[in-house]
């Protein structure tokens, strides 16, 4: 490609949207097989791959890709929730509604008049947002319990000490000595 603006733009296009040479031939007004040199040219293969890693790299530093971008985004929403819930407050301040003054109380105007109710969509939103960032963080780590071979414990599965002996489980309890407590037929 002779026109370093129309190499780097078919660079581009191919970086972004993994143009085929067909999409190049009309792109440019070529032939397809030049399209297709282009396409199999290592030189333009090596400058597709710099051209997505370039910007890769760039919104990794710049962008949502950033965890602290992220993070400073989640918590710009959750400073937003917050403001509401204090615009609340005062609203319903020295009104008498129970729970006005927690923020999480909304109106919604019905044929009658007014109706006073929980805002549980507002309410909800902070707690997804908060354990989102707990997530995010590592502050919140999801638990899965898994037998041996993979499968997932049921809630009903009595957990087997492999230690024990061969026999089956005794079905009343004992004593133990170390703790005093006493049996369950007691």
């Amino acid at each position: 490609m002779a026109d370093w603006k129309r190499h780097l733009e078919a660079v581009q296009i191919v970086a972004e949207k993994d143009a085929s040479a067909a999409e190049l031939a009309v792109a440019f007004s070529v032939d397809i097989d030049v399209a297709q040199g282009w396409l199999d040219s290592q030189e333009f293969k090596n400058e597709v791959k710099r051209f997505r890693q370039i910007v890769k790299d760039r919104l990794k530093k710049e962008g949502i890709r950033a965890k602290e971008n992220r993070l400073a985004a989640q918590h710009h929403r959750w400073e937003a929730l917050k403001f509401i819930v204090k615009e609340r407050k005062e609203d319903f301040k020295d009104k008498g509604i129970p729970g006005g003054e927690s923020g999480f109380i909304t109106r919604r105007y019905v044929k009658d008049g007014i109706n006073y109710e929980f805002d549980e969509k507002l309410f909800d939103a902070f707690l997804k947002l908060e354990a989102h960032v707990g997530k995010a963080m590592g502050d919140i780590v999801e638990r899965s319990d898994v037998t041996s071979d993979g499968k997932p414990l049921a809630a009903w599965q009595p957990i087997v000490n492999v230690y024990a002996s061969e026999s089956k489980p005794d079905t009343e309890c004992e004593p133990d000595a170390e703790s005093g407590l006493e049996s369950a037929e007691d």
